[in-house]
């Protein structure tokens, strides 16, 4: 569903604070009004939004223009003249919900991105519950047995394994024949 945002109108009432800024652009918090709106929006799931301007328009045409330029961090090389904007994010969330809508490539040159190896690095783990037939745990601790190892790392690298083919198949042909396989 779109929604209109109707930014036309002159803001008489509010004409202090409209003599050089639309209405839209108030400033409340930080961030103009129209921004607050957009946010309460995309909280809801409503994220084609149009925005019907008129007075003094190209404001806010520019602010959102220049939204990513002016909310991120800024590199300047004064000898070659190449300008690099990072955003920059006040919560994980922000950056996630950022980082899930963006093209990285547009931040990021991944040819100049290096190898990293995190040999301390303990993968954080949860807890859960499985329901599996008796048999199937039979069968795994006999291989599990047969690799001296016990029944529930041999269900860890399974799982991992069979993860890792998901993820680097191809074609969505292998993902549905593979899903399919998963469920008999």
């Amino acid at each position: 569903m779109k929604v209109v945002i109707l930014a036309g109108g002159f803001g008489t009432r509010l004409s202090e604070e409209t003599g050089e800024i639309p209405k839209p652009m108030i400033e409340i918090g930080g961030q103009p009004l129209i921004w607050h709106l957009m946010k309460m929006l995309a909280h809801q799931e409503q994220n084609e939004v149009i925005v019907a301007l008129g007075y003094k328009g190209e404001v806010i045409k520019r602010y959102f223009m220049h939204y990513p330029l002016l909310h991120s961090n800024l590199t300047i090389d004064f000898i070659t003249g190449d300008i690099d904007s990072t955003p920059s994010f006040s919560s994980e969330n922000e950056e996630r919900d950022f980082w899930s809508k963006s093209e990285s490539t547009e931040y990021i040159d991944w040819a100049q991105s290096k190898k990293l190896v995190l040999a301390n690095l303990k993968p954080s783990t949860k807890t859960i519950s499985l329901r599996l037939p008796e048999i199937m745990i039979e069968e795994l601790k006999v291989l599990a047995n047969k690799r001296d190892i016990p029944y529930q790392s041999l269900l860890k690298i399974f799982l991992s394994e069979k993860i890792d083919q998901e993820l680097h198949s191809h074609t969505q042909g292998n993902r549905a024949l593979n899903n399919a396989n998963c469920l008999k």
